[in-house]
């Protein structure tokens, strides 16, 4: 596995590089929300790489698919961000993935507040309105994330962020990776193995390896793009940093 923690702390330090170039800042919250989103994908891949590279190292293969996963699972986002019809659109969907979470909350709190009511209700009403309180004070912060109907927006499903040609080169790939973080056959010969898993899985963890280094190549790709127009003179870095990420993936 030497070989594949040198070529992701290269990817580390190729998206720490790329950070660096746009001195590190930030952009406002609201107006520049897809920019700020792209500068945050650009770090957190920079995290998740040294992560797999330092899990790799230390014979945590399934943890560094586990990162794996989540990093293409932001591919499929920052595609449906890129792919906005212009500057509002890119804005708006990213609201809508800011929104989720809180959308998913919500929702539970709702189920808790029915099963007040009911027989084997575990929360009192103390419990559930704090819960809801907290929600509602979120929604007092990012009233941009907020729909007409007071609801929180919404993003749509994996596979639909993906779109025809990213799911095409990568949903089989997170499909795949699901499988080290979900009961299967797979993950209990991985973790039950003398090495784990290595001798089992090797071909497959190195294959899997192998096809995430195109997909942090889309991400640096997508967010080159958004963030194109900012720190004019260091676009020659990033351009530069795209470029050998191309040719890592090939």
């Amino acid at each position: 596995m030497k070989d594949w923690v040198e070529k992701y702390n290269e990817i580390a330090d190729k998206f720490n590089e790329f950070g660096k170039s746009l001195n590190d800042k930030g952009f406002r919250k609201i107006a520049q929300a897809s920019e700020n989103f792209a500068l945050m994908c650009i770090k957190l891949c920079c995290e998740d790489a040294k992560a797999i590279a330092l899990l790799l190292k230390n014979g945590y293969y399934c943890e560094a698919m586990m990162i794996l996963r989540s990093s293409i699972e932001l591919l499929f986002k920052i595609h449906w961000v890129h792919d906005g019809d212009g500057y509002e659109e890119q804005n708006e969907r990213t609201y809508k993935l800011e929104g989720k979470p809180f959308s998913d909350i919500q929702k539970e709190i709702d189920y808790l507040r029915r099963r007040l009511t009911e027989e084997g209700a575990v929360n009192n009403s103390d419990f559930v309105d704090k819960f809801q309180e907290a929600m509602n004070k979120h929604k007092e912060n990012y009233p941009y994330l907020v729909q007409d109907n007071d609801k929180f927006k919404i993003s749509p499903n994996n596979v639909d962020m993906a779109g025809d040609n990213i799911r095409q080169r990568f949903y089989q790939d997170y499909r795949y990776l699901c499988m080290f973080s979900h009961p299967t056959p797979m993950l209990t010969d991985m973790l039950l193995s003398d090495d784990s898993g290595e001798s089992v899985f090797r071909e497959s963890i190195e294959q899997a390896l192998n096809n995430g280094i195109p997909a942090y190549q889309f991400i640096m790709g997508f967010c080159f793009n958004i963030l194109s127009k900012h720190v004019p003179k260091t676009h020659d870095v990033r351009e530069r940093l795209y470029n050998e990420m191309k040719e890592l993936a090939k």
